[in-house]
């Protein structure tokens, strides 16, 4: 959901360098220890670089990506 919601981001500012995703899960790491805190913590990086850009802050879909349980095909 990440790339889904950088891709929407990019096409709604497209003048904006954002930032790197977070990479996706490697197969037969994704549940070690390690694995998760990493990857917990790139998202949480990922999110606050996107939190520190303004025009960020007012995009519909960044809002509802983060505040609803709607689905990413339910959003666009």
């Amino acid at each position: 959901e990440f790339l889904w919601l950088l891709k929407v981001l990019k096409a709604n500012h497209p003048k904006i360098n954002f930032p790197v995703p977070p990479s996706k899960n490697i197969f037969g790491e994704r549940f070690q220890t390690d694995f998760m805190n990493s990857r917990s913590k790139d998202i949480e990086n990922f999110l606050n670089e996107l939190v520190g850009t303004e025009s960020v802050l007012s995009d519909t879909a960044f809002h509802l990506f983060l505040q609803t349980d709607l689905t990413t095909h339910e959003i666009a």
